[in-house]
């Protein structure tokens, strides 16, 4: 038996599938693995730890590595993350590729559309049914990452800095344990700040029905659609979405995406099982 490993990573976690051509083995999930954030060391201990437990019994017959991930859109960090497969899992063939192509094969599989990620991160591809044609500029989440949960977790936290937060919201936001001392180690200290905002952004949504909140939100999700989307679309082709931010904010995405005729087709908390099928079938 012959078996290959799909991988679908963010920068906050990654979902892995072994599979057959017929059939999925195993799912399993591991810390998110960004070339950006980590260097080869961390990823080798990362897969040592997280993934080979899984993986050990199949590795005499483990054929292929298709891998989607942030920050893999540069031959230096697809370098850095086939050492760290060939050290650890002992895998010849490993295919590494861009998580905004991994968001398109997943949903539109070979057919076109406009696809977009709003997860840790946020990003927003036209896909022609076997490549991506263009693709927003992503600069992270000090310079963009608009309507992701690294973004809005930021965008509440620059309003608790700047006192700018309803006092009700403060004062909830410290009951839930956040203070002063608590962001600027999340943000100064931690090895992935982006995840540390992200992890806010259930705070919010906990309290999405506030005004503030919903104006937040808006704001982000409207700045996305005009600075990620609408510069690199022609045709207004059907619109997919990936991640666990879309899938949360489905109903604000769909009526803003209404607000520039654009139809959004589906949205999918995980894009693995569309890969699943794409691997399996192409």
């Amino acid at each position: 038996m012959t078996y290959f490993l799909v991988a679908d990573s963010g920068s906050t976690k990654t979902s892995w599938a072994l599979i057959t051509k017929e059939d999925v083995i195993l799912k399993f999930e591991s810390k998110g693995i960004n070339p950006y954030f980590l260097n080869e060391k961390q990823i080798d201990h990362l897969l040592y730890e997280e993934v080979l437990p899984y993986l050990k019994k199949y590795l005499s017959t483990l054929q292929a590595v298709y891998f989607y991930g942030a920050g893999c859109s540069n031959k230096e960090n697809n370098l850095k993350l086939k050492h760290s497969f060939k050290n650890i899992l002992n895998i010849e063939e490993v295919h590494i590729w861009h998580d905004i192509l991994g968001a398109a094969r997943a949903t539109c599989q070979r057919n076109k559309g406009i696809v977009g990620i709003l997860g840790t991160g946020s990003n927003a591809c036209v896909y022609g049914g076997l490549s991506v044609l263009r693709t927003a500029p992503s600069y992270g989440y000090l310079f963009g990452d608009y309507g992701s949960g690294a973004n809005i977790g930021k965008s509440f936290v620059q309003a608790y800095c700047d006192n700018t937060l309803p006092t009700d919201l403060k004062k909830t936001f410290e009951s839930a344990g956040y203070d002063a001392e608590k962001i600027l180690n999340g943000v100064y200290k931690q090895a992935m700040p982006s995840r540390f905002l992200a992890s806010i952004f259930p705070f919010v949504i906990k309290h999405k029905n506030h005004p503030f909140v919903q104006e937040l939100i808006f704001s982000s999700l409207k700045r996305y659609f005009e600075i990620q989307v609408l510069p690199i679309i022609d045709e207004k082709w059907e619109m997919h979405f990936v991640g666990s931010v879309a899938k949360v904010l489905e109903d604000d995405i769909k009526k803003i995406a209404e607000n520039y005729q654009l139809q959004v087709k589906s949205i999918v908390k995980n894009p693995l099982d569309g890969l699943i099928e794409y691997h399996q079938k192409y």
